[in-house]
């Protein structure tokens, strides 16, 4: 996430996982790319994950 955005209240329900073999389920995270954004991301904030 960039571009000076901010995500907030986000909810994931009924999630269905299948094998996955990198050993990283999510990756969730604020960044900057000088490349593709004109700033970093501002926060992610209550993220909630329910199966």
């Amino acid at each position: 996430m960039g571009d000076l955005n901010l995500v907030r209240n986000i909810k994931f329900e009924d999630i269905r996982i299948d094998d996955f073999p990198d050993g990283k389920l999510f990756s969730i995270r604020t960044f900057y790319n000088q490349k593709y954004n004109t700033g970093p991301g501002r926060a992610i904030e209550d993220v909630f994950l329910r199966k």
